[in-house]
C-alpha cells in the first residue's frame, strides 16, 4: 500500500499469515495438541521451551499469479509490461543457447543502459515474489530477474486526432445534382403568396375605406362578420384580395381539411378559395407540347378556421383581410353589390438595380390565376358588402 500498488478494499489477503499459538506443556509432550499447526518451517514444542511462540504458515487466500496479472492488466505471461530498469540492482537470465547454460550473472554496464528507466519489456514468467521479464537490448534481449512490484501495466496514450477544415478534407460522396423540377411545388407556392399579397398591397386605397365587425358572440362558433363600406365607391371601384388566408395545394388531404372546419365560419360567408399557378415556356423554338402551361392547384382557406381552436378564436379576427368578412345575400331574389372576378397575373420577376445577375431564361414566365372581390354597382357609405347568393365556387 505504501507503493500505491493496491487500493485498501482491493488489497488481497496476506501471502503468509503469522498465526501465533501456545507450545504445549512439558506433561503434555505426548499428547496431540490439536491446536498445532504444522508446516514445513515448523519447529517441535521440544525446542521451543515454555511460553515459547509459534509461526505457521497459511496458503489459503494467498496472493497468486492471478491478483499480479489483474494489476498488470494481462491475461498471462507473454504480454507486455513496464519495468523500471536499474543497472546496478539487477540480476539478468541469459537467454539459453548450445554454447550457454541457463544461468544467473551480474549486469554489466555494457548489457545494460548507463540509467534507470522505465521501459516495456515482455513478462516471462512469475514465481512470487519475482518474475522473469524480457528487455529488448541492440544484440538481441536480455532476460531479466526483479521483484513483482517493480511491474506496472503499460500505459496507453491516445494519440491525438488532428481536424482538418473542411476545405482541405478529401472528396466526400457526391450528391445527387440539383432538379429544379422536384421544388415545382414550393416554387409555384411561392409565387402564388408573393401574388397575393402585391394585390393587396395594391388594393390598400380600397381596404382602407371598409370596416369590418363581429356579429357572432366572442368564442362563440360558427363565426360571423360583416363588411361595410365607410366611403362611398363606383361601380368597378372597390376591389379586395383574399390575402393572408393559408395556402395549401389541392389534394385528398386539404378536401379533408376543409370538410372538418366547416361549422367554423357561417355559410354565408367564403370558407375557400381556389388558385391556379401556371408555368410556360414561350419559347417558339419548342416543340408545342413543351411550350404548353404547367398548372399548379391551390386552396387559400380563411384565416378564421384557425378559430376551430378556442385559444385562436380571437387571434384569427385580428388584422383580418376584409375579403373573408363578405357575405352571401340571404337568397336569390335579394340584390348583391359584390361579385368574384378570376383575374390573371403575371410574375414581373426582378430587375437588379446595381451590379449585375443572370435573368430568367428568355420565354420563362409564371401567371397567377386568382379570384377577387369587385363591386358590380355603386355602394353608398355604410353599405354591406354582399356577394351573391349562388357563388361559382360553390357549384
Amino acid at each position: 500500500m505504501k507503493r500505491k500498488l493496491y487500493a485498501e478494499d482491493a488489497l488481497p489477503p496476506t501471502m503468509f499469515p503469522v498465526q501465533v499459538v501456545e507450545a504445549p506443556s512439558q506433561a503434555k509432550t505426548h499428547e496431540v495438541d490439536s491446536t498445532r499447526v504444522s508446516g514445513e518451517n515448523a519447529e517441535s514444542p521440544q525446542s521451543s521451551g515454555q511460553g515459547a511462540r509459534k509461526l505457521a504458515h497459511v496458503a489459503a487466500g494467498a496472493l497468486t499469479d492471478t491478483h499480479i496479472f489483474e494489476r498488470l492488466r494481462v491475461k498471462g505471461c507473454g504480454e507486455e509490461v513496464m519495468a523500471f530498469v536499474k543497472p546496478d540492482s539487477l540480476t539478468v537470465v541469459k537467454s539459453e543457447t548450445p554454447e550457454m547454460s541457463c544461468g544467473l550473472v551480474d549486469v554489466s554496464e555494457s548489457s545494460q543502459p548507463t540509467e534507470g528507466a522505465w521501459h516495456i519489456v515482455r513478462l516471462i514468467s512469475v514465481s512470487l515474489p519475482q518474475a522473469v521479464v524480457e528487455l529488448p537490448v541492440d544484440d538481441g534481449c536480455e532476460r531479466i530477474v526483479m521483484c513483482v512490484d517493480e511491474l506496472r501495466a503499460v500505459s496507453t496514450v491516445k494519440e491525438s486526432q488532428v481536424i482538418l477544415h473542411p476545405s482541405l478534407q478529401e472528396c466526400g460522396k457526391t450528391l445527387s445534382p440539383y432538379d429544379y423540377e422536384s421544388c415545382q411545388l414550393s416554387f409555384s407556392k411561392a409565387i402564388a403568396g408573393h401574388m397575393l399579397l402585391w394585390t393587396h398591397a395594391s388594393a390598400i386605397a380600397c381596404v382602407e375605406r371598409v370596416t369590418v365587425s363581429r356579429l357572432s358572440d366572442q368564442g362563440k362558433l360558427p363565426c360571423i362578420l360583416q363588411a361595410r363600406a365607410l366611403h362611398a365607391f363606383k361601380k368597378g371601384s372597390l376591389i379586395l384580395a383574399p390575402a393572408y388566408g393559408e395556402l395549401l395545394p389541392k389534394d385528398s388531404d386539404t378536401e379533408l381539411q376543409l370538410a372538418r372546419s366547416q361549422a367554423v365560419v357561417h355559410t354565408a360567408m367564403l370558407s375557400h378559395v381556389e388558385v391556379k399557378v401556371v408555368a410556360a415556356i414561350g419559347d417558339r423554338r419548342r416543340t408545342a407540347e413543351s411550350r404548353e402551361g404547367k398548372e399548379t392547384p391551390f386552396v387559400i382557406g380563411s384565416p378564421l378556421l384557425a378559430g376551430k381552436a378556442p385559444r385562436n378564436r380571437d387571434v384569427c379576427m385580428e388584422n383580418l383581410a376584409p375579403f373573408w368578412a363578405l357575405l352571401r345575400c340571404a337568397g336569390n331574389r335579394a340584390s348583391h353589390n359584390m361579385e368574384l372576378d378570376t383575374m390573371v397575373f403575371r410574375d414581373p420577376g426582378f430587375e437588379t438595380k446595381a451590379g449585375t445577375y443572370p435573368q430568367i431564361p428568355k420565354g420563362v414566365e409564371w401567371t397567377v390565376q386568382m379570384p377577387i372581390a369587385r363591386n358590380v354597382s355603386h355602394i353608398s357609405k355604410g353599405e354591406v358588402l354582399l356577394l351573391p347568393f349562388l357563388d361559382f365556387l360553390d357549384k
